[in-house]
């Protein structure tokens, strides 16, 4: 009883009347019978921009609204309740002057003829005879909400666009098709006249285009100056700008590389760059054929490719060459010339080819046991060689060849000239390289005893003898 009578007071007061009517969040328009606007409060006022002097008793509200819109409406809603609605403010009413709740998206349009989504709540206003005297409009600016929605599209489009990037290249290894398809889905994408993945020489001043997507323009595939574009699109590419021409009449002066652009029939375009190390090294060019306004997530999605472009290339390349490098390797095991052996710095031996097995006399079985230790299979006398390889290894990488000797198997010993690098990626572990030194050994022994008998015989012929040498032919020498 209480609550009912405070209610009943405030209504009295006109409390809620005028906390509805003066709020700046909502518009409330209220009309007569026939649509012409009597009330225009302050949140109509800053949301169409008129002031009520502007409409109250002169304008009817369908005039302030999207006329294809209200058209579409009457013929949507003549079908709906199976009467003929009449385009206009009509068909703004129909459903609250037959009691049927109406909320709606319309388009509104301000005095300066610029135009905003509202949700829009349609209340029929009748007196005590249940004679419809007017309608009450209350709406709400939808343009935050449709701007949410957009975003939303456009982060889904861009996902899924991606992902088809992703899946388009994923089995690519060579950079030239990464480039060529890249180009194609970014340019049908955005439905420009031409796109392409632009690599940047070393000094800066060249760049080559391999392939372009094209529709209804020529290819630019070819080595251009840099300096064509002009200075100050020089300037902002290298400090890693995009360069963003949405009209190149307008906004290019001459030397702007205006010139080289009206030669190829471009008048907007998107360059994003990529740098690294604080050089240039690749660019999406994006080319429309006409005037265009670049959204900011079509910027961003050039600048986004650009960079995926690089990435994917440059993964693909170094892929390419472990690659190569591990088809070297296997083959240099498999030729079994010299020794090759893996070895980490805890001292094991993990893997090794036939040829160096078979010059320590250690099996497969034994490599595969963990059996093969090279700090073991070193000579006390040969570590500190061994203590100076590492040392080098440390500071350079790799070390300098030296000879030194392993035991083998059954206890003798093999002499050895080895080389060793550690992994760049993995500086616990690296390769070496061992060629078995017994057949020069023996070579180098076997001469040294000729010189010794040669030496005896000269030492044991007295002053008076005669040495000399003949060929094969008898012929003294």
């Amino acid at each position: 009883m209480i609550k009912a009578r405070r209610q009943e007071a405030l209504l009295k007061k006109g409390v809620l009347q005028s906390a509805v009517f003066n709020s700046t969040n909502f518009s409330s328009i209220v009309t007569d019978a026939k649509g012409i606007i009597q009330i225009f409060n302050v949140g109509a006022e800053r949301m169409l921009g008129y002031t009520s002097a502007d409409v109250m008793n002169k304008i009817i509200l369908a005039d302030i609204s999207d006329t294809q819109e209200v058209i579409a409406r009457a013929k949507a809603l003549s079908a709906e309740l199976g009467i003929p609605i009449t385009p206009g403010f009509e068909a703004l009413v129909v459903k609250a002057s037959h009691g049927i709740e109406d909320i709606y998206e319309l388009t509104h349009i301000r005095k300066d003829g610029s135009h905003f989504p509202a949700i829009v709540s349609v209340t029929a206003l009748r007196n005590d005879q249940d004679t419809i005297i007017g309608y009450l409009f209350i709406g709400t600016d939808n343009t935050p909400y449709k701007r949410t929605e957009q975003t939303l599209r456009e982060s889904e489009k861009y996902i899924l666009f991606i992902k088809n990037l992703i899946e388009a290249t994923r089995t690519l290894i060579n950079s030239s098709q990464i480039m060529a398809v890249m180009a194609l889905r970014l340019g049908e994408h955005l439905r420009v006249s031409r796109c392409a993945y632009a690599d940047v020489e070393q000094n800066g001043e060249q760049f080559t285009i391999l392939h372009d997507y094209t529709d209804g323009c020529a290819s630019t595939v070819g080595s251009y100056q840099l300096s064509l574009l002009g200075a100050r699109a020089v300037a902002m590419l290298s400090n890693g700008q995009p360069l963003i021409i949405r009209d190149v009449e307008a906004e290019l002066l001459p030397g702007d590389g205006v010139e080289m652009l009206n030669t190829i029939g471009i008048k907007a375009m998107i360059i994003c760059p990529l740098v690294k190390d604080g050089s240039l090294r690749a660019m999406m060019i994006v080319h429309q054929t006409t005037p265009r306004a670049w959204k900011p997530s079509e910027i961003t999605l050039v600048q986004d490719i650009v960079e995926r472009c690089w990435t994917t290339i440059e993964r693909r390349n170094a892929a390419e060459k472990v690659a190569r490098e591990q088809v070297r390797m296997r083959r240099l095991m498999d030729s079994n010339v010299q020794g090759v052996l893996f070895w980490n710095m805890k001292g094991l031996i993990f893997e090794a080819n036939d040829a160096f097995l078979r010059i320590v006399n250690y099996t497969r079985e034994d490599l595969g046991a963990g059996r093969l230790a090279w700090t073991e299979m070193t000579p006390s006398e040969y570590a500190h060689l061994d203590r100076y390889g590492l040392e080098e290894i440390a500071a350079t990488g790799v070390c300098t060849p030296f000879e030194k000797e392993y035991i083998r198997k059954d206890g003798s010993r093999v002499p050895v000239l080895l080389g060793a690098a550690i992994f760049e990626d993995r500086p616990d572990e690296g390769i070496c390289f061992v060629l078995d030194m017994t057949a020069r050994k023996e070579a180098e022994a076997a001469v040294r005893n000729s010189e010794q008998r040669l030496r005896k015989v000269i030492d044991g012929l007295g002053s008076n003898s005669f040495l000399g040498l003949m060929t094969p032919n008898g012929i003294l020498i």
